[in-house]
């Protein structure tokens, strides 16, 4: 389980995605300030919703957790994913962005979540000249 001290600490490293398990119960508020500031600073977060849909306290810790994110990001470097392990779990696009609308996330930016997102966190990725390769 994460906790808010690490959780804070993770939204000060350099790094390009945090990704929280968010059908569980995190545990501690996500805060306004400490997000807005990882996401002037370019940090993407990410939203997995496979682990969500395997049952019915899971899916509603991720509904909570996620409209949370969702209110506070709006919209801005934020990505969806399924997290998928195999072929079932994996949903097109017009499903991940009706998802999108259950979370709260505006209809102009339900595309940009989906992919536009995506692919800025790759293309930023690729572009860094301190990469380590081992």
């Amino acid at each position: 389980m994460v906790t808010s001290s690490s959780f804070y600490h993770s939204l000060a490293l350099d790094c390009d995605i945090i990704s929280l398990d968010l059908s569980e119960k995190l545990g501690f508020y996500l805060k306004k300030q400490n997000i807005g500031e990882a996401i002037g600073r370019g940090i993407t977060f990410e939203i997995s919703y496979g682990k969500g849909l395997t049952d019915s306290s899971k899916r509603r810790y991720l509904l909570r957790n996620a409209m949370a994110l969702a209110e506070i990001c709006k919209g801005k470097n934020l990505i969806l994913s399924s997290e998928a392990v195999d072929y079932m779990g994996h949903r097109s696009p017009l499903d991940a962005k009706m998802m999108c609308s259950l979370l709260g996330i505006a209809e102009k930016h339900r595309d940009s979540v989906v992919g536009k997102n995506c692919e800025a966190v790759i293309n930023k990725a690729s572009k860094e000249t301190d990469i380590e390769r081992g």
